[in-house]
């Protein structure tokens, strides 16, 4: 697993904490197209509100303003790989990270959509992307 992962997260925590945020005592944050909350470390990394990636924006017509910082998320799972000497399948853990764009909140990403295509997501990121409309 690439140490970089690692060392992301672990600046991370060192830098909420050093801000008096406790992470693991803090809200939800969930991804606002499927309402859906992040788990495992994730909860830790990411401030209380709703989240969506790079992706989710383009496919819901908006645009990211470019520069701007993302969040982020890591994912995990175990992969299958045949084994050269035995040709047994062999388990093997698979880390990735991405980046997320926050739609709310004052580290909130500056997301504009086009009229007719605001995302189909509820709560907060339907006034957001209201709010952003040019």
């Amino acid at each position: 697993m690439s140490e970089k992962i690692y060392e992301m997260i672990t600046n991370r925590m060192i830098e909420l904490l050093e801000k008096g945020v406790v992470p693991w005592r803090v809200g939800a944050a969930v991804n606002w197209k499927n309402q859906k909350p992040y788990r495992g470390i994730n909860t830790l990394l990411l401030e209380p509100g709703e989240y969506a990636s790079f992706k989710q924006v383009t496919e819901a017509g908006g645009t990211v303003k470019k520069g701007e910082k993302g969040h982020i998320v890591v994912f995990w799972t175990w992969l299958e790989k045949e084994d050269d000497d035995s040709d047994k399948p062999v388990k093997i853990p698979f880390l990735r990270y991405y980046n997320l764009c926050r739609l709310q909140g004052r580290a909130a990403c500056f997301i504009r959509f086009r009229p007719g295509l605001l995302p189909t997501g509820t709560g907060c990121c339907q006034r957001a992307a209201a709010m952003r409309l040019r």
